[in-house]
């Protein structure tokens, strides 16, 4: 069930309509229930895993707290699912080839949001060890916390100290409908006008890339810039949004990360939930460990857990490392702060290397092989001549000029700030009028979400 698909909107209208109607525990229960059967409309087995980790949560914080040796066992249990459907067949590859083995598995699906709804739990039962002031939060709380459908899938990555204070708060909030409509619309229009018909160059440009000339690949490795961006960032815009109606505020999760100066910056303003989780619960125990000796190692081996997180295969672990890499640079020589202070062309410079090496690096981000993503780099670089403009090459550049041109413009305070702007009586109904073309077209050509499949 997409967000952006009529389905959704059914199911929105159902569960606002008893969601307002209720109070209290009964509220918060009509939540969790409607949230996994969200979940279970993609494939209902799974919704178990959901319940199972709620349940795991619950448990783990309340052992943890009683036994706080156990910490170490709790959280392995709390990993287990991520590493068995995420992490089984790489670690076997791995293993054929270092011993010889031929250990054969049969495929299976990922489920959707095992990886952020593992990482929200982690980071819950890590802060309730470190906070013992606090009752540790109720059964149904947490399923709330772990379940609320506008995050279940794809994040924001939420943590306890946001969350719970808000439970006993949420109800249909009137006050910011229009900000909410103003962002989910916006989302939805970087989905399907913008990420979705740039996706489909990109698939088939990695699907011939032995053949792209350097005018084709560049354009598909810029397309797939813009193309991740404004699909992740409209579910993060869309996410914010459905929980706003609800009384419920979300971090923001993007910040016009194409503007940043340098890496640095940049991983301040891309998928910032996730950047704050690998800052408080892995940069800053390896920076304890290697301060004394090594400690830009820290940086490094936290962009190589971020790399594995994203995907198991080599190229996620080589894209986590080069980001690593160069992040120890920048700050061992000072880069990121000398191009955010510096003067104007500077800053451009700093711009421009940042999207250059992002753009770059994502084509290990975005290849099914470390081969295929070498491929499109001797392509971007001119391996197999100029060649010949796409079909509908004018159409593609203008999308990317276009997001690109109004990216500054791109954060959730602006989007929102046209409700005391715009008169609601206009706004309102083009914001409908948008939405409900956007959907038609999106159902006719369904695509899902691209951190569907982390």
């Amino acid at each position: 069930m997409l967000f952006h698909h009529y389905e959704f909107f059914i199911f929105l209208a159902a569960f606002a309509t008893v969601f307002a109607i209720t109070k209290g525990s009964v509220r918060l229960g009509w939540t969790t229930l409607a949230s996994l059967f969200f979940y279970a409309w993609w494939y209902p087995p799974y919704a178990l895993l959901i319940v199972m980790f709620v349940l795991m949560a619950w448990a783990g914080i309340r052992i943890v707290r009683r036994w706080p040796r156990t910490l170490p066992a709790i959280i392995i249990a709390v990993l287990l699912p991520l590493a068995g459907f995420k992490y089984t067949h790489f670690l076997l590859s791995v293993l054929d080839g270092l011993i010889g083995t031929e250990w054969t598995l049969p495929p299976w699906t990922l489920p959707l949001g095992v990886s952020f709804v593992t990482f929200t739990i982690v980071s819950l039962i890590l802060d309730s060890r470190r906070d013992k002031t606090e009752p540790p939060p109720s059964l149904l709380a947490i399923s709330v916390y772990v379940t609320f459908f506008p995050h279940l899938i794809a994040g924001p990555i939420l943590r306890g100290h946001q969350m719970f204070p808000q439970l006993p708060g949420m109800r249909i909030n009137c006050a910011a409908v229009m900000s909410a409509l103003y962002l989910f619309t916006a989302g939805v229009v970087k989905k399907v006008v913008i990420a979705d018909p740039l996706a489909v160059y990109v698939d088939s440009a990695y699907l011939r890339v032995d053949m792209l000339g350097a005018g084709e690949a560049m354009l598909a490795v810029l397309a797939f810039m813009v193309q991740i961006y404004c699909d992740f960032s409209a579910y993060s815009d869309m996410a914010i949004a459905l929980a706003m109606l609800f009384g419920v505020n979300f971090p923001e999760n993007f910040r016009s990360p194409y503007l940043a100066t340098s890496l640095t910056e940049l991983w301040r303003r891309w998928h910032i939930t996730l950047t704050l989780w690998l800052r408080d619960y892995v940069f800053v125990p390896l920076f304890r460990r290697f301060r004394g000796s090594v400690p830009r190692l820290a940086i490094f081996l936290t962009m190589v857990v971020s790399g594995i997180w994203h995907g198991a295969a080599w190229h996620f672990v080589l894209w986590g490392a080069a980001h690593g890499a160069a992040l120890v640079v920048e700050h061992w020589t000072g880069f990121s702060r000398l191009t955010q202070k510096g003067r104007l062309w500077l800053r451009l410079s700093g711009v421009l290397y940042t999207c250059t090496f992002f753009a770059l690096t994502a084509t290990m981000f975005r290849a099914p092989t470390m081969g295929v993503a070498g491929d499109m780099v001797l392509a971007f670089f001119g391996a197999n001549g100029w060649g010949v403009a796409p079909a509908g090459w004018p159409m593609l550049c203008g999308l990317c000029v276009t997001a690109l041109a109004l990216h500054g413009l791109d954060t959730r305070d602006r989007i929102t700030s046209m409700a005391n702007v715009i008169p609601a009586w206009i706004g309102a109904p083009i914001c409908m009028v948008v939405t409900v073309t956007c959907s038609l077209v999106a159902s006719s050509q369904p695509a899902s979400f691209y951190y569907f499949d982390f």
